[in-house]
């Protein structure tokens, strides 16, 4: 009976990572100069019985120095079998130079009646200027 309990436990627990919902995030390029524009790819591979939520950017508000400027769709890339990516851009800019984080995006998703999130990692950019000292003539 005990042997019974220990391969149902693992079936279960194959199938709900199976299940799991994941994100990555990058951005196209790590350092840009001052009012260059720069992407975050959001990358999330769910389940297809997983129905993804509009993702939290209010995070991002919250720099003063960042500026969005356009939000893309969360559209769907890959479809299989076994699961779904989706992913978004966000375009971002910056007329302050210096070193910012980018905080974590909230993926909110549901999934047989419950309700959850996934976190982007926090992501880091540095926005540098034109050194007008060293112009050639």
């Amino acid at each position: 009976m005990k042997r019974i309990l220990v391969i149902l436990s693992f079936f279960l627990w194959a199938a709900s990572l199976a299940a799991q919902v994941s994100v990555s995030a990058a951005l196209d390029s790590t350092s840009i100069m001052i009012g260059d524009q720069v992407d975050i790819t959001l990358s999330i591979t769910c389940d297809p019985s997983v129905e993804l939520g509009d993702p939290d950017i209010s995070a991002l508000d919250t720099i003063e120095a960042i500026e969005i400027i356009n939000i893309g769709n969360l559209n769907e890339v890959k479809k299989t079998k076994t699961g779904q990516l989706y992913q978004q851009k966000i375009t971002l800019t910056s007329f302050t130079e210096g070193a910012y984080s980018i905080p974590q995006i909230g993926i909110p998703y549901e999934r047989n009646g419950s309700q959850g999130s996934v976190f982007s990692p926090t992501l880091m950019l540095e926005v540098t200027t034109f050194d007008v000292g060293e112009a050639t003539e």
